[in-house]
């Protein structure tokens, strides 16, 4: 992946400067750098494991209400002869 950070003249000398002690290209430095911050990244704990009973409800009514336009069933086909037929 090719990224292109705009940096300001500051930081700009401040990353060639750190660079330049490592005796690395400022690109090689700068990815260096962001590997580093991404691995000693904590992981996040899943959504079930961390979630209160507050927020599964309310990600759950967030995930039904994306569900408009569903049909409705009717009555009878609810019904447990509907559903199971000669089997009820």
């Amino acid at each position: 992946m090719t990224l292109v950070i705009d940096l300001s003249p500051e930081l700009e000398k401040k990353l060639q400067e750190a660079a330049e002690r490592r005796q690395l290209p400022p690109v090689e430095y700068a990815r260096a750098v962001i590997e580093d911050c991404l691995k000693s990244e904590p992981e996040a704990e899943p959504f079930w494991k961390t979630a209160t009973p507050e927020e599964w409800e309310r990600e759950f009514r967030a995930w039904a209400d994306s569900h408009d336009g569903l049909p409705v069933l009717s009555d009878e086909a609810l019904t447990r002869e509907s559903i199971y037929g000669h089997r009820a």
